[in-house]
């Protein structure tokens, strides 16, 4: 099941579940490369730290997901699809949408 969440709303959301994020770009090879960043959301734009093989990334292909897991409080994940820049900064992130998802049952996997 999912939830849709507005990119206007993401950022008072994502406060619910702390600023640490999986953020998940795609290599030239077309394997995934995956961070654990802080993340912070502002007006529909994420920003983050990256490293050189994730601004790598991001240069050829500019799509990312970002995924906060559950936390104690929560039941279900929090993602967001974006297009990412890199900044001096690290990336800066359009949120273009976002989801509250939770696991499928057991019996439906």
């Amino acid at each position: 099941m999912s939830v849709k969440i507005s990119p206007d709303e993401l950022a008072a959301k994502a406060a619910e579940y702390g600023s640490a994020a999986f953020v998940i770009t795609t290599k030239s090879d077309g394997t995934s490369h995956v961070t654990h960043q802080l993340v912070a959301v502002v007006d529909g734009v994420a920003s983050c730290p990256a490293g050189k093989g994730t601004r790598a990334a991001v240069a050829e292909r500019p799509s990312v997901v970002l995924l906060w897991p559950p936390t104690n409080d929560q039941s279900m994940s929090l993602i967001a699809d974006g297009q990412a820049t890199a900044t001096d900064e690290g990336l800066s992130i359009a949120i273009t949408g976002a989801v509250l998802h939770r696991p499928a049952e057991a019996e439906s996997c």
